[in-house]
């Protein structure tokens, strides 16, 4: 890590890592640089560093290296986003993994009048527009942010 590298990485107050989930087939690859990029500029403003983990899949991965290497992820992962505007299968199951199985907070945004209830009930919250869910998480790492200050006064 260089001496530029080492003063971004003190200007921020923590790291949270986020998987985020939502489906691949048939959807524009690009909401999700442009929706990982929205967290981590929220982030910034609140000197946590987002890091957010992008499943990406290859033609010539394997079904069961996709899985296992999204699994893998989000188990290194602090919380789930997970983004549902249409049926999926991969993304439920992602979030019934996280939110059941590993005990994460999943925050999900979900436009759909009635989303399915694997979505519903696999959800730590869940929001109906994307300016509520960017609300939220706004003051999610605002207070994170003023509760790591705090330790740091403790300490």
């Amino acid at each position: 890590m260089d001496k530029e590298e080492e003063k971004e990485e003190m200007n921020f107050l923590n790291t949270i890592s986020v998987y985020l989930s939502g489906p691949i087939t048939y959807a524009n690859p690009e909401w999700r640089t442009e929706f990982s990029e929205q967290l981590e500029r929220i982030g910034q403003e609140y000197s946590v560093k987002v890091q957010v983990y992008i499943p990406l899949e290859a033609e010539e991965d394997s079904p069961e290296l996709i899985i296992k290497r999204d699994l893998e992820a989000i188990q290194r992962s602090d919380l789930v986003v997970a983004k549902v505007w249409t049926t999926t299968y991969g993304t439920p199951m992602e979030m019934f993994y996280a939110y059941a199985i590993l005990k994460k907070p999943v925050l999900t945004f979900c436009p759909l009048r009635t989303p399915s209830p694997w979505i519903i009930g696999h959800s730590t919250k869940i929001y109906k527009t994307e300016k509520g869910f960017f609300r939220f998480w706004a003051s999610y790492l605002k207070n994170l942010k003023e509760s790591l200050i705090r330790e740091k006064k403790e300490n």
